[in-house]
């Protein structure tokens, strides 16, 4: 869904027409079939072509996955697939994916990733033109040879910091140091906005500066509100679709995050919900990761205030 804008769940059905696995049918090996008299809606076909998959070596390691080695090739009817997908702005019956928005992002960041490395794989560091003396008159044999020297002892990034001398009068640099080329700023410029399209905080990917640590707590809470967890009310939302009526009438299917507390927030709550004599002790008890006492050892009574002890009410 994020790589490409359209996920594509395969929900393989029972004799009763009830799901019983699901698969993950990647994008890149899928291509829409038009519908027909034995497809009314369209379907998918699996092409095997498109596909990395050792299918022998695929199909061996886990017997679970014979079925879906065995659709490889063939049409999956629409009416098995479950599709989601992020909205194009101009194709409605296309996804379109943070790395397809963000395209020019990306491809800039990779043209000056790629430019650090041919400066740091193919130059001369330090790089300098030595201009002949206007009495030096060499031939272009001599050249060449001079030439094919300075390569061999000063080229390459295992001779960087080397000191050259030479006789010459004139020594000028031709090469721009990485400040004048602003590669640093522009690294992370790329890196912000490409983790920025994928709604991924800094944080969550590793980076830190340095802070405080509410201010770690909240970019991770962030993350999880503002990020993940549309994603899986996105997915949600499709499962509650396409499967919660074969279980039922009015069954939703929820998926929720990992919630991300500040353990000091945590504690404010606590002591406010234990003054105002709302929390019962083994509800507290399941909050700091302890068993439960039972209702027959006080664990359905009130926390108190005063001693944190239970209130016979």
């Amino acid at each position: 869904l994020q790589l490409t804008g359209t996920s594509i769940v395969w929900n393989v059905p029972n004799q009763f027409g009830k799901t019983v696995h699901r698969y993950v049918i990647p994008t890149a090996i899928a291509s829409p079939v038009a519908p027909s008299t034995d497809l009314p809606e369209g379907g998918y076909r699996i092409q095997t072509p498109s596909s990395r998959y050792d299918l022998e070596a695929f199909s061996s390691y886990s017997s679970s996955h014979s079925l879906l080695q065995q659709v490889f090739g063939k049409v999956i009817p629409l009416s098995q697939l479950q599709i989601t997908r992020w909205p194009h702005p101009l194709y409605q019956d296309d996804g379109q994916s943070p790395v397809s928005a963000g395209a020019r992002w990306i491809d800039s960041a990779n043209q000056i990733d790629a430019a650090r490395w041919a400066q740091m794989n193919n130059g001369a560091d330090p790089s300098i033109v030595v201009t002949c003396g206007k009495d030096m008159r060499p031939t272009r044999e001599e050249l060449e040879a001079a030439a094919a020297m300075f390569d061999q002892k000063y080229g390459g990034t295992e001779n960087t910091g080397k000191a050259i001398f030479t006789t010459g009068e004139q020594v000028v640099s031709l090469t721009a140091t990485p400040r004048e080329m602003d590669y640093n700023a522009s690294f992370v410029e790329f890196r912000d906005a490409i983790l920025a399209l994928h709604g991924v905080p800094g944080i969550a990917a590793g980076i830190s500066d340095g802070g405080s640590y509410a201010a770690f707590y909240a970019s991770l809470k962030q993350f999880i509100s503002l990020t993940v967890q549309p994603i899986l009310d996105l997915l949600a939302e499709d499962d509650t679709e396409h499967l919660a009526p074969q279980f039922g009438r009015n069954l939703t299917i929820e998926i929720e995050a990992t919630q991300i507390d500040d353990p000091d927030l945590l504690e404010k709550r606590l002591a406010t919900d234990i003054r105002a004599q709302i929390i019962k002790v083994d509800e507290l008890r399941a909050i700091r990761g302890l068993p439960p006492l039972g209702p027959e050892n006080g664990g359905d009574e009130i926390v108190s205030a005063d001693r944190q002890q239970p209130v016979h009410s």
